[in-house]
């Protein structure tokens, strides 16, 4: 069900906080060591590494020949590299070489792979610190990083990241997408993290969560003119049901008929653009499903203006482009398959098909140094666990491998597709109260300021305020729905 409500032109006094947290503590310098990583365009590149994948055999797998299990689970290794790797003795099954192309998998025995491992890259952003106590560590995530090691980022992390730094022990507590930015806390000890998990389970209707959003489309009732900020505050809200779409994509979709899981989520208009027609909108999720804010703006009509998942515009002007990866804040777009949890590649550079491997060859070895970072397709199954022996690292780093589905074009399998899908997209946390002692709040992310011109930079405070606002109407509004 979709329902416009409650519009309120006043609000409520705004609930003072006991130690709300908006100020930057400190900020965490990403590593550049020129050894393992490689600034390009903004970006920050990790050179390509020697690491090995661990898999269980799963049922049904069971009695299947292992090189048959990889072509079928994961097509992004070729035949031909497959058979090559078989025969450098790449696998292993309970860590004995295997190099039969025969040999079976069994039950209670794991697979491990050693691959030439090419990261996703970054921005190239230090990562503010808002929280760092003995307990909680809070930070302002910077879009694009991934919280945690998991398909095609490692080093490339969040957690890999601090612990780089120093921090040690961290346990995650909530999640952001990759492509989202802004408060995440992260738990310093596993009884606190378990306790917020918990806090966070029981007491969905009483945490506030706020999200600046832009979307396309006026979502306000108000038939402006111009563009500037909406008079009044009308609270809309949407509690149409969602469900899984697509599996191996990961991608969601709002069907009251289809859904299976129940999802609220609250939404207020703040400003509109009349030239690129886009609202600044804040978000206030009661429930915490996968990709809720975003499949609930589409079920509404006011996609995410820049959403490659669920904005079919957007998603068209991007197969349309000639020339992916042109802008360094561009990157793949991701099919993620979370049951195996495996990435497939769709960024792949190969020649046709009726080019000989030397001439291949030929064309990879001309690529300049760490040029082109590509997406891989691996099974992610046990990791080494981040934070240990960060030396080591630099002792696995090779640019360049002849037998590689990324710098070799000859021993990939997939054909040519690109998109030009970005690191980034227009949805920041910017603010969270856990509890009274827990508040915790970004600075508003510079792309409100890059899309809304009217909306005055120097005068940030006063901006904020009027967020203040709109929130404390969100929070009663929201409140009156229980």
């Amino acid at each position: 069900m979709l329902e416009m409500g409650s519009t309120l032109s006043s609000s409520p006094s705004s609930r003072v906080v006991a130690a709300t947290t908006t100020t930057i503590k400190k900020t965490i310098e990403i590593a550049q060591n020129n050894k393992q990583y490689i600034i390009r365009d903004g970006l920050r590149f990790v050179i390509p590494y020697w690491l090995d994948f661990s898999t269980g055999c799963r049922d049904r797998w069971i009695r299947r020949k292992v090189f048959e299990v990889y072509r079928s689970e994961f097509p992004y290794f070729s035949e031909q590299y497959l058979k090559k790797a078989f025969e450098l003795g790449r696998l292993k099954q309970n860590n004995k070489v295997i190099h039969d192309l025969d040999t079976v998998m069994e039950k209670n025995k794991s697979i491990t792979h050693r691959v030439h491992f090419h990261e996703k890259p970054i921005y190239n952003r230090n990562i503010n610190i808002l929280y760092d106590e003995k307990d909680l560590l809070v930070v302002d995530k910077p879009p694009s990083f991934p919280i945690h090691p998991c398909g095609r980022y490692r080093k490339n992390s969040l957690t890999f990241i601090l612990e780089e730094a120093g921090y040690n022990n961290l346990h995650t507590v909530h999640r952001l997408d990759h492509s989202t930015s802004g408060v995440l806390m992260i738990a310093r000890d596993k009884k606190v993290a378990q306790s917020i998990v918990n806090m966070i389970n029981t007491r969905e209707n009483t945490i506030g969560k706020y999200y600046l959003s832009i979307v396309k489309g006026n979502f306000g009732k108000e038939n402006l003119t111009t563009s500037g900020f909406y008079e009044e505050a009308q609270v809309v809200q949407c509690d149409t049901k969602v469900y899984c779409k697509d599996h191996k994509k990961g991608i969601w979709s709002a069907s009251d008929e289809l859904g299976t899981f129940d999802a609220l989520t609250f939404y207020c208009p703040i400003a509109y653009n009349k030239e690129e027609n886009i609202s600044l909108v804040m978000c206030k999720p009661i429930t915490g499903r996968t990709h809720q804010i975003r499949i609930h703006l589409e079920a509404l009509g006011f996609p995410i203006s820049n959403d490659f998942f669920y904005n079919r515009e957007f998603v068209k002007e991007m197969e349309m482009k000639e020339k992916p990866n042109e802008a360094p804040a561009s990157n793949t777009i991701l099919s993620c398959n979370s049951e195996q949890n495996t990435l497939k590649r769709k960024d792949i550079d190969i020649t046709d098909n009726n080019e000989t491997k030397e001439n291949c060859l030929q064309q990879a070895k001309k690529k300049q140094k760490c040029e082109n970072v590509n997406e891989e397709n691996t099974a992610t199954g046990k990791r080494k666990t981040t934070g240990k022996k960060f030396e080591d690292e630099e002792s696995k780093v090779q640019e360049y491998e002849d037998v590689c589905v990324n710098c070799n074009p000859f021993y990939s399998a997939m054909q040519p597709f690109e998109e030009n899908t970005p690191l980034c997209i227009f949805l920041h946390s910017w603010r969270y109260e856990l509890t009274d002692e827990w508040t915790f709040e970004t600075p508003v992310p510079s792309w409100v300021f890059e899309k809304f011109p009217a909306i005055d930079s120097r005068n940030e405070e006063s901006l904020r305020q009027k967020l203040i606002r709109i929130k404390d109407i969100m929070t009663q509004t929201s409140s009156t729905k229980d």
